[in-house]
């Protein structure tokens, strides 16, 4: 009979990151003969951010009642987009839960229980410890999996290590994202724990490339630098708008915080709410890519595109550890003859093979592949 996998992640938010990365692992894990599912949990704490409305913010922030309206159909578009590709690629187990009691429906549902990846282990994305990203609900006899979950920056209070240790040692296997929280993480576990590669990372360039070729916009068709903005960035601007200026390039952009027009001195177009696959087709083709977004980067790197990041108030930890692990830490910003420095990527090949193998290994050995199948 073949087992059941049930995958716990941030799989509703509308962002590109944590949708394919919630594919690629569910993916791996099906092609294996495995029957894996994504649960329908979605933590409201963090989904406030892509409601439509943000009604919960507006007595604090009333600034965004107004970008609320201004902004909806283009939130709505983003909003459809990202649904279309959850319906389409995403195996989603039952309704969406919200409650914690409702957690316990699903305790025997499934016979491998995984948390990870993303930042599940971001208490300030999940508003403090959530025992649901612990695999809480999870009955005692089902193997519980850490494949590869992020804690995000370092500043972790003493109170939330202490409450999620107990959590940690009902796993039966721990890996996580970042070498810099290997230790802290071993500490409360109490045994040897497994630095993992983001999930999408465990597939090719070529599962990504037939995901783009199923949509029916084209790529463009003029020579461009691609732009994921994932926070505000004035000195990411100011680059791109340098670059384009110096290689007579057009700007094609994506920005999820500055909804409006980002580069005013150089000729660009914005996509904000374009689909997961359009995010992909823009990398893929693009000459250059610019971001500080830790998915971007990942993407670039496997579609050898040559590209440069910034670093960000949360996610550069990670993309340092990447990055250094490749021996691409020399494309974190620089000056705009940095950029056109070609990367040889059979080298990085080479490198990012070695450590997909690890992940790999982790996982299979995770479910009992060799027993299994």
């Amino acid at each position: 009979m073949t087992k059941k996998v049930g995958i716990i992640t941030l799989h509703y938010a509308y962002n590109y990151g944590s949708v394919l990365q919630a594919y690629a692992l569910q993916k791996v894990i099906n092609d294996w003969g495995y029957h894996a599912n994504i649960i329908n949990y979605v933590d409201r704490h963090d989904f406030i951010n892509y409601q439509l409305f943000r009604w919960q913010h507006y007595l604090t922030r009333p600034r965004e009642i107004a970008a609320d309206i201004v902004f909806l159909r283009k939130n709505l578009r983003r909003k459809q987009a990202f649904r279309h590709f959850q319906e389409k690629y995403l195996h989603i187990h039952g309704r969406p839960v919200y409650k914690d009691e409702d957690m316990r429906e699903l305790c025997n549902a499934f016979d491998y229980y995984i948390t990870g990846s993303d930042q599940v282990w971001n208490f300030k994305v999940t508003g403090g410890v959530n025992p649901i990203y612990f695999l809480n609900f999870a009955n005692h006899n089902a193997k519980k999996i850490a494949y590869a979950p992020s804690m995000g920056e370092l500043d972790q209070t003493q109170t939330n290590l202490q409450a999620i240790e107990p959590l940690l040692r009902k796993f039966d296997h721990m890996s996580i994202r970042e070498k810099s929280t290997k230790k802290r993480i071993e500490a409360l576990y109490g045994r040897p724990v497994q630095v993992t590669v983001d999930p999408t990372l465990l597939l090719d360039s070529k599962n990504y490339a037939s995901l783009t070729e199923k949509i029916l916009q084209p790529a463009p068709k003029d020579k461009y630098i691609f732009v994921y903005l994932l926070e505000p960035n004035n000195t990411l601007v100011d680059y791109v708008q340098k670059l384009a200026a110096e290689q007579g390039l057009l700007v094609i952009y994506i920005s999820n915080i500055v909804k409006g027009n980002v580069f005013g001195n150089v000729t660009s177009n914005s996509e904000y709410g374009a689909s997961p696959e359009r995010f992909l087709q823009l990398i893929k083709n693009a000459t250059f890519v610019v971001t500080n977004s830790f998915h971007a980067t990942i993407f670039s790197i496997l579609f050898e595109r040559q590209f440069v990041t910034f670093k960000t108030k949360k996610s550069f930890p990670r993309m340092l550890d990447l990055l250094q692990t490749i021996g691409l830490e020399d494309r974190v910003s620089g000056d705009t003859k940095t950029i056109s420095n070609q990367i040889d990527y059979s080298h990085v090949e080479e490198k990012l093979n070695i450590v997909r193998a690890s992940s790999l290994e982790y996982l299979r050995s995770a479910l009992d592949l060799e027993q299994t199948l």
